[in-house]
């Protein structure tokens, strides 16, 4: 997927109910993903479907599936393992 496409999905999310903050980045033509709060870590993702990413060498599995309205994602859903999915609204 190219940078300009993935321009979509990069922002900051907030999660009240996990007290924790998502920051999505374009590195290296893929997207980051770095969290900080209760849920932490910082993972280059995959893409695995349409709107959905996983983080590489990672276990348990942590999977990002974005809601997208016009050009722009609005929110993204979280998964770690088979817990979730949690949401984050973009700030």
């Amino acid at each position: 997927m190219n940078a300009g496409v993935l321009k979509r999905y990069v922002g900051t999310y907030k999660s009240d109910a996990l007290r924790s903050e998502i920051v999505v980045s374009v590195f290296n033509k893929k997207l980051r993903f770095t969290a900080t709060g209760n849920l932490r870590g910082r993972f280059d993702l995959k893409t695995v479907g349409v709107h959905t990413f996983e983080a590489e060498k990672v276990s348990p599995k942590l999977t990002l599936k974005f809601e997208s309205k016009g050009d722009k994602a609005i929110m993204v859903s979280v998964s770690v393992g088979a817990q979730g999915p949690f949401s984050f609204n973009r700030k």
